[in-house]
C-alpha cells in the first residue's frame, strides 16, 4: 500500500512543479519557455494519444496521460493552450461523427445498430441549446460538416 501511493506520488510529480501547480505550458516542446527538462509531449503527440482515446470528454486522457482531471481543467485554463484543445476536441467530434455514419452504413439492418450510430452522429451527449444559434456555432458546425463531408467522400463515392 506504501509502495503504490509512493509511486503515485513520484507519478504525479512529473505533472507538478515543485509548488504543487500542475505543468500546462511546460508539458509541451513547442510551448515550454526556459528549461525544458519537464517536457514530456510535443503537441502532435499529445494531440494523438488524446484522438487515439475516443473520449469526447477528455476523463481518459486526463487519467491515462496527464495527472488526472484537474490537470486537463488546468490546461484548458491555459489561454496558451485552450484554443489547441478546443481544436483537438472538434477534430475528435468528426472523428467520431465520421465513425457514426460509416457504423450507420454497415449497421442499418438492424434497428438498434442505427440508433445508436445515429445517437453518436447527432452528437445526442450533447444538451441541446434553447433559442437561436450563436453566430459562432453555425460557424464551428459548418467547420464540422465540411470535414465530416470530406472524411466521407474518401470513403463513400457520392457523386453517383
Amino acid at each position: 500500500m506504501i509502495l503504490r501511493l509512493l509511486r503515485h506520488k513520484v507519478f504525479m510529480n512529473k505533472f507538478k512543479d515543485s509548488v504543487g501547480r500542475f505543468f500546462t505550458k511546460g508539458l509541451f516542446k513547442e510551448t515550454a519557455i526556459g528549461e525544458k527538462k519537464f517536457v514530456l509531449y510535443t503537441l502532435e503527440e499529445a494531440k494523438q494519444l488524446y484522438l487515439s482515446c475516443d473520449d469526447i470528454t477528455g476523463y481518459e486522457f486526463a487519467s491515462n496521460h496527464l495527472g488526472g482531471w484537474k490537470h486537463w481543467i488546468a490546461l484548458h485554463n491555459s489561454p496558451t493552450l485552450e484554443p489547441i484543445l478546443r481544436e483537438w476536441e472538434e477534430e475528435l467530434e468528426v472523428k467520431l461523427r465520421s465513425q457514426a455514419i460509416k457504423n450507420i452504413m454497415t449497421l442499418s439492418v438492424t434497428d438498434k445498430g442505427y440508433q445508436a450510430s445515429k445517437f453518436l452522429a447527432d452528437r445526442g451527449w450533447k444538451v441541446k441549446e434553447t433559442g437561436r444559434p450563436t453566430k459562432e456555432a453555425i460557424q464551428k458546425e459548418t467547420r464540422v460538416q465540411s470535414r465530416m463531408y470530406e472524411e466521407f467522400s474518401n470513403v463513400v463515392d457520392l457523386k453517383k
